[in-house]
């Protein structure tokens, strides 16, 4: 339960960005994005571009830092991961401060998962990745045969991967794949998932609740103005993720970089969740 961890201010912010703590305790599967609405409704939402020149959005990252915290499984893509430019950046959620997210990360038994979707990883790109290195956690990677016959071949390969705690999965050609793989592996570990629109449309389109694996979209709308360079492609609107999903929160405005950021939470209709 996050009440027993949480200080007040903590859950002052969840409520605040979450709408309560029992939105995210009863998810398994957290889809989370920073979009950009350029409509007036939020009827047109692109995709905001992240790297190291993409405007501050400060309330987008503290939410983001702490699902990292509160999820046992992270799944990212190939591309995010060398994205960060081998500086680290997003090796290990920021605790910003609170003690009590610190906490929460570390309690997680066995250590957090990065499970990483790529089929394009080689020996270099192993090491060079310091998100493989972060401390209390450890890294699954989708195989590949290029790479698997690198390992074969290098018995150094082989000693880093055991003392990162990397495994390797099948192949995945979906997202849907790589989530029921995780059902079935991880039966009890909640998952945030981080992915781009292209990886994650195919399971936004089911529409049928019984069958729609993801519990939980925690959506960062920012409202202003961005530079043209961090706008992406479209994203499905809000009228959309009605379809299969409840909005059971909008959160207050808070300023943010040359607008405004909202929180939109859509939670499952009629889910059984954990």
């Amino acid at each position: 339960m996050l009440s027993k961890i949480l200080s007040s201010e903590s859950e002052k912010f969840i409520k605040l960005a979450f709408g309560n703590a029992k939105n995210l305790e009863s998810s398994k599967f957290i889809y989370s994005i920073n979009l950009l609405s350029q409509g007036p409704s939020n009827d047109e939402l692109k995709v905001i571009i992240k790297n190291e020149y993409t405007p501050s959005l400060p309330i987008d990252y503290k939410a983001f830092s702490f699902l990292r915290c509160f999820c046992d499984i992270y799944v990212t893509s190939g591309e995010s991961v060398r994205k960060q430019n081998n500086d680290g950046t997003q090796s290990k959620p920021e605790f910003l401060g609170f003690k009590d997210w610190e906490q929460l990360f570390k309690q997680t038994p066995n250590n957090k998962i990065n499970y990483i979707l790529s089929q394009k990883f080689d020996k270099q790109t192993l090491y060079q990745m310091n998100a493989i290195k972060a401390p209390h956690q450890k890294t699954l990677l989708t195989n590949n045969p290029k790479l698997e016959e690198e390992i074969k071949k290098d018995q150094s390969l082989q000693n880093y991967i055991e003392q990162y705690q990397i495994q390797f999965t099948p192949p995945m050609d979906n997202l849907q794949e790589a989530i029921n793989y995780l059902q079935k592996t991880y039966p009890e570990q909640r998952v945030l998932i981080e992915l781009g629109i292209t990886t994650v449309k195919q399971a936004l389109n089911i529409i049928d609740p019984a069958i729609q694996p993801l519990d939980l979209l925690v959506l960062s709308i920012y409202q202003g103005f961005l530079e043209e360079e961090f706008i992406g492609q479209n994203h499905p609107n809000l009228q959309f993720f009605q379809q299969s999903f409840d909005l059971v929160h909008t959160s207050e405005k808070f300023e943010a970089y040359k607008g405004f950021i909202q929180f939109f939470i859509f939670k499952k209709k009629h889910s059984n969740n954990l």
